[in-house]
């Protein structure tokens, strides 16, 4: 019995190869995909530790300006930061956006006449789900 020499790709190793080739294509849109989320991800984060940073700055100076005025903050234990760097009564708990998605809380705690510790919550909405940074210092009664 003589066999034919049969050229050419079947249609079955022409399926299994374009399924090779997509899984590969799959696997690669969906790790760039991950990639630029996490880089999104960093970028925001490294920016709410910036503002954080910023707002215990803001605090420092004040402390340093009249340590009197900074304790009396103490009383009311929760402030809002917007980008100006004023301080505000949070609504209904609530800190305004300020810079796009950013939200910035400060909670002061008087922990005697001369410490005061600073809290300051940096929050934002990324995807589905809400992150956020915190920073936390004592501010001492030092002139």
């Amino acid at each position: 019995m003589k066999t034919k020499n049969i050229r050419g790709v079947s249609l079955i190793e022409s399926v299994v190869t374009l399924g090779v080739v997509m899984l590969l294509i799959t696997g690669l849109v969906v790790g760039m995909t991950a990639s630029l989320n996490n880089a999104q991800e960093s970028k925001s984060r490294s920016l709410a530790v910036q503002y954080a940073q910023e707002a215990l700055e803001i605090m420092r100076q004040e402390r340093d300006t009249s340590w009197t005025t900074f304790a009396a903050r103490g009383a009311q234990i929760n402030y809002c930061m917007g980008g100006t760097g004023q301080l505000s009564t949070p609504v209904a708990g609530v800190c305004p956006i300020f810079t796009g998605t950013f939200s910035r809380k400060l909670t002061f705690t008087l922990v005697d006449p001369k410490q005061m510790d600073v809290v300051v919550i940096v929050s934002w909405i990324e995807g589905n789900s809400a992150k956020n940074v915190s920073l936390q210092t004592k501010y001492t009664q030092w002139k």
